[in-house]
């Protein structure tokens, strides 16, 4: 990591210790969740990482339990990359948790990095009963 990107990180995480983000309210009533956001700030977002940038909303290192949102009331969760990092037993929690958050019109949009991971996560989802 590069000096420059270095000073800018801490920067971003000493500013979110004084100065806590708001959260968005979106035109259309939506709520639209980014987990594992990191540097990327998406204004429409409620962003969440366990990294405590300056934009991010919530900071938890466990998304398998997001006791902040009620059932049913998120419209959209976005995780890039996310997923491959954890083992099966918590990936089975993190599915169920993302199940349990979004509402019935939903949307779950996921991205991980190689395709084993993503047969990973499907194969434990089929095998999952909520």
């Amino acid at each position: 990591m590069s000096v420059r990107r270095n000073v800018k990180r801490w920067l971003s995480i000493l500013k979110r210790r004084f100065i806590r983000p708001v959260l968005p309210q979106n035109a259309d009533g939506k709520v639209l969740l980014h987990i594992g956001c990191g540097p990327i700030m998406s204004p429409e977002f409620i962003n969440v990482d366990a990294i405590p940038y300056a934009h991010v909303h919530i900071v938890t290192d466990d998304i398998s339990q997001l006791g902040g949102f009620a059932s049913g009331t998120v419209d959209l969760v976005y995780m890039c990359h996310i997923l491959e990092h954890f083992k099966k037993p918590v990936l089975k929690q993190v599915l169920a948790e993302m199940h349990r958050i979004l509402s019935t019109a939903f949307v779950l949009r996921m991205r991980c990095i190689s395709s084993r991971s993503w047969r990973r996560c499907i194969a434990s989802s089929r095998r999952t009963r909520y």
